[in-house]
């Protein structure tokens, strides 16, 4: 079946969405399928910084760092990390680059910070 313009379909990719188009069709809206895939991103357990401008004495470019979740600073842009001096701060999302690892590297990540998992 065709997608009409603006709609977007369970597990496409980077279509543009219009919603009220979308409900019309009877398919999933963009505001829906959007806040879907941040939800993904942000629930990722690590962090890659990528800048630490203002923050040079706690992040450190190219170091992973543990996120921890905290649903309040995510409304804000804002992420909760675990940083240089074993404490947890809010930090801009824009320092950062969120990733996962296979359950082994994730395993030997977190005994470096002496994490029970």
């Amino acid at each position: 079946m065709e997608r009409p313009l603006g709609c977007l379909q369970a597990g496409s990719h980077g279509t543009v969405v219009v919603p009220w188009v979308c409900e019309r069709k009877g398919m999933a809206a963009m505001p829906q399928v959007l806040s879907e895939r941040i939800m993904k991103a942000q629930t990722k357990p690590f962090a890659l910084c990528i800048d630490n401008a203002d923050y040079e004495a706690s992040l450190i470019p190219g170091k992973v760092y543990r996120v921890l979740h905290d649903p309040r600073a995510a409304k804000d842009d804002l992420v909760r990390i675990v940083d240089e001096d074993g404490e947890d701060y809010l930090y801009h999302k824009s320092h950062f680059v969120f990733v996962d690892f296979p359950p082994a590297v994730k395993k030997k990540i977190l005994a470096l910070e002496g994490v029970a998992t």
